[in-house]
């Protein structure tokens, strides 16, 4: 469980989230909102990845907004991983040795049941820069689950992704969720991803200004793009 109270967040003089409260369970929650809502800071706040200025967060059972950077760099190893709309692979290593990266994070090793569920097998000696961005995005959602994390925070995951090769990608996150069992946290501007969630913060000007559940969450080939 994740959970935010009366959270606020400043840069400078400019208030990003105003008093957000919320929470999420091991399931599929989504954070919609437009450009400038907030919904980004609001996941390095529910990560761990930045404090609030005022206001309690607490995930995994820890009260992650009183904690000093060491121990929210801790924290993250532990339970918390990321996936980006940039890729963030390290262009010197291998496909293999990206993904061993974050299993190494949590003390893991036995990764390759990952690498065969995601279809990258067969790219473990390759670089990234001979992979395409589907193949990039599949790397980086196994170094990711490598670590067995608790929470998977996904930023505009399919954002740079062509519609199929996003469709591909959710579909594949979404078996991935189920079949692991972990809370899986997106946030998108798009309100057709949305429609996979069983849960649906939508922010405005960094206000949560609805909580939405779907009974039926649908799937990545039954929404629009």
């Amino acid at each position: 469980m994740i959970e935010a109270f009366d959270v606020v967040k400043s840069y400078g003089r400019t208030q990003v989230l105003r008093g957000v409260s919320c929470c999420a369970g091991e399931e599929h929650t989504v954070i919609l909102g437009a450009s400038g809502s907030g919904k980004s800071t609001l996941l390095s706040m529910l990560s761990g990845l930045e404090t609030p200025d005022s206001g309690r967060v607490v995930c995994c059972g820890e009260e992650i907004s009183r904690m000093n950077e060491r121990e929210r760099t801790r924290f993250r190893k532990q339970y918390v991983g990321f996936v980006f709309q940039q890729y963030y692979l390290l262009p010197h290593l291998s496909v293999r040795q990206n993904v061993r990266m974050g299993a190494a994070l949590a003390g893991k090793e036995d990764f390759d049941g990952l690498l065969d569920a995601l279809g990258i097998s067969a790219l473990s000696k390759k670089s990234p820069s001979e992979l395409s961005g589907g193949e990039q995005q599949r790397v980086c959602i196994a170094r990711a689950l490598a670590k067995c994390p608790k929470v998977l925070f996904l930023d505009e995951p399919t954002g740079a992704l062509d519609e199929d090769t996003g469709r591909n990608v959710l579909d594949l996150l979404l078996r991935l969720r189920r079949e692991r069992k972990f809370a899986m946290i997106t946030v998108t501007h798009n309100a057709n991803i949305a429609e996979t969630a069983d849960c649906v913060l939508r922010l405005a000007s960094g206000r949560l200004v609805s909580t939405q559940r779907n009974a039926s969450p649908k799937t990545a080939f039954e929404i629009g793009w």
